[in-house]
């Protein structure tokens, strides 16, 4: 009977690694697909299918429209950091975070100032920052919305080689790129 029970529990054990190995390839298959369908039916050649994968970040266009390949990771450094507490639209304090942001290229030693707004912003950590010199590794933001997280922390915003800076926020939104 115990042995029984053992091998019970290693198909059981099989069968949950195989599930979640099939999980995870349906997932990559639809993503891949869904990037491949947004890049078809694309209205516009200027926002192409990464304004479909950015587009929570309001004004994404304003970087789009300067650079139609543009991509996370080209935002290598951090020239203003920012942070203050002022009233909302509904006379809430509020916490924002203003970066400025300089986007470099490949093209013609090309270099853009991106200034983004985050709004409600917590759990703030910076660190390894000072000097005339702050790089960003790794930056990417994660959309925690579609899990069920609360508003405040719908995203995660993170420098993911360095952890330099981390934090959520509720919103993201681009004020300029000169």
């Amino acid at each position: 009977m115990t042995a029984m029970v053992g091998n019970n529990i290693e198909l059981i054990i099989l069968i949950m690694g195989t599930l979640t190995i099939l999980i995870h390839i349906y997932m990559k298959r639809s993503m891949d697909l869904n990037m491949t369908h947004n890049m078809d039916m694309k209205s516009d050649m200027t926002f192409g299918w990464m304004v479909n994968l950015l587009n929570f970040i309001k004004n994404i266009h304003k970087i789009i429209d300067k650079k139609p390949d543009f991509d996370l990771r080209q935002l290598n450094f951090i020239t203003i950091l920012n942070y203050y507490i002022d009233v909302n639209s509904e006379f809430e304090n509020v916490s924002y975070l203003e970066i400025c942001f300089v986007l470099e290229s490949n093209v013609q030693n090309e270099k853009l100032d991106v200034l983004i707004k985050f709004t409600n912003v917590s759990s703030l950590e910076v660190k390894g920052f000072g000097g005339g010199y702050n790089q960003i590794l790794g930056f990417e933001i994660i959309d925690y919305g579609r899990d069920g997280w609360e508003k405040a922390k719908r995203y995660f915003i993170n420098d993911y080689e360095n952890s330099t800076l981390k934090f959520y926020c509720e919103s993201v939104e681009i004020l300029s790129v000169d």
